[in-house]
């Protein structure tokens, strides 16, 4: 959960500097952007404060982290899971390449999955760890159809799936369910034509916070009651 946490802090809150002057985790955090140099120090600081066994992985034009969970290590990428990297207008985190193996790194296929066209920047892999785990290859952030960023309420993790609707995941019993569907949303207010949810879902206390192509919208989470908050004079997000 905490690594979720800081991921996605850095991922949506700082920016790739495409001019390339900011390098270090010093001008990450005091303004803002740097490059992948920047970013992996940052995390690297994190992540031993935090008391994770980290390190630094490297290709011949990048640098990224690797992490050490249960005795297994995984890559951490979060300058390429970055939206600034790519679109800025569409601000949450990719999650690519969280928690991936050697092999995810070097397929092609994986790539093109995620919209990549090739494996540069992670070919010619340099690390100290070899990882061979398949434990995430398979997650939650794994499943096509899901999109972030992932919202921590009480032990449980809620996001949105771009079909299914709000989606509520049980970690300890690694279950997923749907607790308020698109068909639910139709029914009640009568709105097939409007589509249902946008990419994102936000918390605020015990409430979470989405919107469709007409409205912005707010799941209870105690209450299970789904309110549209404002509805838009145009349709479109």
């Amino acid at each position: 959960d905490k690594l979720i946490a800081v991921y996605q802090h850095f991922t949506m809150n700082y920016k790739y500097d495409l001019s390339g002057r900011n390098v270090t985790a010093y001008s990450l955090f005091t303004n803002g952007s740097s490059t992948c140099e920047g970013f992996s120090e940052g995390l690297k600081l994190i992540l031993d404060r935090l008391g994770f066994e980290n390190d630094y992985a490297y290709s011949p034009n990048h640098r990224w982290n690797m992490i050490k969970l249960d005795g297994e290590w995984y890559h951490v990428d979060i300058t390429w899971d970055n939206p600034t990297s790519t679109v800025e207008d569409f601000p949450y985190t990719h999650f690519a390449f969280f928690l991936v193996n050697d092999k995810q790194l070097k397929d092609p296929n994986y790539y093109m999955s995620y919209g990549f066209n090739d494996i540069k920047g992670h070919d010619l892999i340099t690390a100290s760890h070899k990882s061979t785990s398949t434990k995430y290859e398979n997650a939650i952030w794994q499943k096509r159809g899901n999109i972030f960023p992932i919202n921590y309420v009480d032990g449980y993790w809620y996001f949105n799936n771009s079909v299914l609707g709000i989606q509520k995941y049980d970690p300890k019993a690694n279950t997923a369910k749907t607790i308020y569907s698109a068909s639910q949303y139709e029914s009640e207010f009568d709105a097939q034509e409007y589509g249902f949810l946008g990419p994102g879902l936000f918390k605020h206390g015990h409430c979470l916070y989405t919107y469709t192509s007409r409205a912005l919208c707010r799941y209870d989470i105690n209450s299970g009651k789904f309110t549209q908050l404002k509805k838009y004079n145009e349709t479109g997000y």
